[in-house]
């Protein structure tokens, strides 16, 4: 075993977590999951870290996607039918992330760029209420390195 990390705190935190993606080097990781209405990226390497290191770096999803000085609401519940967190992310670059969430209680799609270096959103947030059911959700994203383009892909 290279390394291990522990999703989640409470004994009955409601996790559901999407794949590991990686960079192109295959030297940093991330993964997006969902506890209990609540969306989090976890960025790591080859290297076992403390419980501290870890809250240190982790994102609140929630958090970083306001509008008018909110923070999104812990309304969303994942469909218990997928195994999917209702989230995808992938590496545009070492240091950038793209994240995409859908929040199913106002059927409303989130997106944005993470800039790992400075912690910060990098451009400006997206979002689009979507005219769709409740088992809709983001499933995938690619990055085109050639087109430089991002391709998200919902069920």
């Amino acid at each position: 075993m290279t390394f291990e990390e522990q999703i989640g705190g409470d004994p009955d935190s409601y996790i559901k977590c999407k794949e590991v993606e990686q960079n192109q080097h295959g030297t940093e990781f991330c993964i997006l999951y969902f506890d209990d209405g609540r969306w989090y990226l976890r960025k790591f390497g080859k290297v076992t870290r403390t419980r501290q290191e870890i809250a240190d770096d982790e994102i609140d999803i929630n958090a970083v996607i306001r509008y008018d000085g909110e923070g999104l609401d812990n309304y969303t519940m994942a469909n218990e039918e997928f195994p999917d967190p209702f989230g995808t992310c992938c590496f545009v670059n070492d240091t950038t992330i793209f994240i995409g969430v859908f929040h199913n209680y106002t059927r409303t799609h989130h997106h944005f760029f993470w800039d790992c270096t400075k912690r910060a959103v990098q451009g400006e947030l997206g979002r689009m209420v979507i005219d769709c059911n409740l088992k809709n959700f983001p499933y995938k994203c690619f990055f085109s390195e050639t087109r430089q383009e991002v391709y998200l892909f919902y069920r």
